[in-house]
């Protein structure tokens, strides 16, 4: 039986880097909404199952002008469960008894072994899980791996992106310094209670669900250019950070950081938006003083 243990957005980011050159010629939209989890499977064997399901949803897609792929996950009855999920042809109903079957392929020609399901499935059972198929009414095709878990939600700040404990424990650094904050689990959200008139800063793990720490930081800067935006990295993301620094981010965080670091990095931030808030609010009087001036003279 597997033994090992994995983190699933790290085998995740591998699969993807692997079919790097197959992701950038399909142009298709990726969407990544899965809770973090340390699985009970080998790392390796964790990547080799998603470079399979990845890589055949691909396939699905090549004639599709708009290829969108979903990789979603949660807990469901003590058990972790992803879906790879795509909107290319399906599978049609007699394909669907041979899924897994070895040397079984939908691909045309000589495409594939027929081999890429049967040993995701076998790895997957090894490791006490399993792996099967549905079809959505929709069209496309969802593979569902289904795992013991260890842990997701990680209370660590040093694994993984952020999450409701590691969200909260930064609240309650700020807090116990009197500095007021708010938490949500999404760059969707965030957008929506960031309006006009927000006097305070921005801090957010460069991977989310959905929207990236990416995007947000460049959504945020087109509204408000001088909206201090702090970015949380991974060890892997540190060359992102440092050319998101170059689109107008104030500072990043790398994993693992102190409460200390979170605080001060906090309040230099909050007093660089302070600040800026001030000489915006000078300019603003004086263009209203020198309208009034004009309308004075002119009359």
């Amino acid at each position: 039986d597997d033994q090992g243990q994995a983190q699933l957005s790290k085998a995740v980011d591998a699969a993807l880097q692997l079919l790097g050159v197959r992701l950038e010629q399909s142009g298709l939209t990726l969407h990544r909404d899965f809770v973090e989890a340390t699985l009970t499977i080998d790392q390796t064997r964790l990547e080799q199952i998603l470079v399979n399901l990845i890589g055949n949803a691909l396939d699905a897609m090549f004639t599709q002008p708009q290829p969108e792929l979903w990789l979603e996950g949660s807990v469901v009855d003590g058990r972790y469960r992803l879906q790879v999920r795509d909107n290319g042809h399906g599978v049609d109903a007699e394909a669907r008894k041979h899924l897994f079957e070895p040397f079984f392929t939908t691909k045309p020609g000589e495409q594939g072994l027929g081999l890429g399901l049967t040993l995701s499935a076998s790895l997957a059972a090894a490791a006490g899980g399993n792996l099967s198929a549905e079809h959505p009414g929709d069209g496309g095709t969802t593979f569902v791996l289904s795992l013991p878990f260890i842990a997701h939600a990680p209370t660590d700040p040093r694994s993984g992106a952020p999450r409701p404990h590691v969200l909260l424990g930064c609240q309650q650094a700020l807090a116990l310094e009197d500095i007021a904050s708010e938490g949500v689990s999404n760059a969707e959200d965030a957008l929506k209670r960031i309006g006009d008139n927000f006097a305070g800063i921005v801090i957010s793990d460069i991977r989310l669900p959905g929207i990236d720490g990416l995007e947000l930081l460049s959504r945020l800067k087109a509204r408000d250019s001088s909206l201090p935006v702090v970015l949380i990295t991974g060890h892997g993301d540190i060359t992102m950070a440092v050319n998101a620094m170059r689109d107008g981010a104030y500072d990043f965080m790398e994993k693992p950081f102190s409460p200390e670091r979170l605080v001060e990095v906090t309040r230099r931030a909050l007093e660089q938006r302070g600040l800026a808030r001030e000489v915006w609010s000078l300019r603003k009087q004086l263009a209203e003083r020198d309208s009034l001036e004009g309308r004075i003279i002119g009359r």
